[in-house]
Parts: C-alpha cells; sequence; structure tokens
C-alpha cells in the first residue's frame, strides 16, 4: 500500500486507510484479521487491535502508483485506472499473445511486482467480478459464469454507500446473490439509479469496453556527444537546439 509505506510502515503491517471514518482499502495482513472495505473503524480494530490506520491521500497513492502503471502499459496496451491501486486491462489481447490467460496474468504479475507491496490478479466478463476475483487471489472466473461467481459473497464487497449496504442487510440480503435475486425494476423504484447500479454488479451485468487512459507524453531529451567537452560556453553551444526543441515539447504537453 503507497499510503503505508509513505507513512514508513512495513509491508507485512495490517493497516487500513480510512475515509469518513471507514475503511477503503486495508493491507494483506489486516485480511487476515478480518478486516474488510466499508467497515466502520471501530468495527476493523475490534477485529484487529494492532491496526494501523492513516487518512487516504489520493495525491500520494496516484503518484506512487504510476510506475505500476507505466510497468503494464509496457506489457500490454490499453490500461484503465479506476483509481490509484486498481487498473482495467482487456484480457482477450493479452490472453491471445501470450497464448492464455495464465500466461498472461504471469506477464502482468512480473511487469508489476517491483513496483507495489501486494499483486492480485482476476479475470471475469465485468469489471466488478474481475476485482472480486483478484481479492480472492487470482481466480480466473470462466466467461458467463460471474453471476455464479459472485452470489455467495458477502453484501459488504459491494462496497457502495454505507447507508444502503446496512438496509440490505436489514432487509435479510447478506449475499450478492440474495441482491441480485430480486427484480431490477422494483429495486430501482426503491433505491434509485444508486441501487440499481448495486444489483447490476450483484448480478455480474457490468461488462463494458475498458476505457484506456492516454500513456503520458515522454518528455525526454537527449544530446548526445562525440568527444568530451571542457569549457561550459561549449556545452551551452551544444546544448542550444536540444534545449530549445525540449521546451517546445513542455509547452506543447501544458
Amino acid at each position: 500500500m503507497a499510503v503505508a509505506e509513505a507513512a514508513g510502515l512495513p509491508a507485512t503491517a495490517p493497516v487500513a486507510v480510512l475515509t469518513a471514518h471507514r475503511v477503503v482499502a486495508c493491507s494483506a495482513a489486516a485480511r487476515a484479521e478480518g478486516v474488510r472495505a466499508g467497515q466502520r473503524r471501530r468495527e476493523a480494530q475490534a477485529l484487529c487491535p494492532g491496526l494501523e490506520t492513516i487518512p487516504r491521500s489520493p495525491d500520494v497513492e496516484a503518484r506512487a502508483f504510476e510506475p505500476a502503471t507505466v510497468a503494464l502499459e509496457s506489457v500490454v496496451p490499453g490500461v484503465e485506472i479506476v483509481r490509484p491501486g486498481l487498473v482495467l486491462v482487456g484480457a482477450t489481447g493479452p490472453a491471445r499473445y501470450f497464448g492464455g490467460e495464465v500466461a498472461a496474468l504471469d506477464a502482468l504479475y512480473h511487469a508489476v511486482e517491483p513496483h507495489v507491496p501486494e499483486v492480485h490478479l482476476g479475470v471475469a466478463d465485468g469489471p466488478f467480478a474481475a476485482e472480486m476475483a483478484a481479492r480472492d487471489d487470482t481466480v480466473i472466473v470462466p466467461a458467463g459464469g460471474s453471476a455464479r461467481f459472485l452470489a455467495p459473497l458477502p453484501i459488504g464487497r459491494l462496497e457502495a454507500d454505507a447507508a444502503l449496504t446496512e438496509l440490505f442487510l436489514a432487509m435479510g440480503l447478506h449475499t450478492l446473490g440474495d441482491l441480485a435475486a430480486l427484480s431490477r425494476a422494483d429495486v430501482l423504484a426503491r433505491f434509485g439509479p444508486v441501487g440499481a447500479d448495486a444489483h447490476r454488479r450483484a448480478a455480474g451485468d457490468d461488462a463494458r469496453p475498458v476505457s484506456a487512459r492516454l500513456p503520458p507524453t515522454d518528455l525526454t531529451a537527449v544530446l548526445e556527444l562525440a568527444e568530451p567537452i571542457e569549457r561550459v560556453d561549449t556545452m551551452a553551444f551544444n546544448a542550444a537546439v536540444t534545449v530549445e526543441r525540449f521546451l517546445q515539447q513542455l509547452g506543447v504537453a501544458g
């Protein structure tokens, strides 16, 4: 976790990142103690008394995760950043190129692993099921099998609005399958668009094309010299054209 590293905590520490007193992310050590995203701080600390809590810092997360994203883009084109720490890539192309989904996951793992403390991969028809598969540590959900895979998972996995999740539980909807079994029209009428979105994800019906980001512009200028230069004015003269070209690149990139 990027914020844990920035805070000087070891990768093996149980750590939770909080927003509005709720867990939005947690380390493997915290998950092993039962901590999950969406829990209140007190609930998480009761499960894991030694839990280190850190406020969320989007800027730190984005900066820390950029090298991992660049590493992914060197292996597969078309990477969508859902949020720092979570990305989507289309599986069909990489699977065809590397000779299967398992080989593709292996290539992605080795590209990202040097840049992040933990790597979790998953394959499914849609983004939500793929994320849940990744949380279960490298699970490949067969095509068309997302609903069956998601059905037994707890309703808290939705990480929707906390009040909505608590209302689902109060209604006796304890698993994603319980929610998916309801009529989508009824859910929309009762809970509005947020509820309909939760129902769609619970049913594994959120498949969509990956919205790939544009790779960052390469802002690098190189000046190659045939012989060593000992005078500053000579260096400045030789560098003038390269520097001017570099400044133009900066201007275009804003």
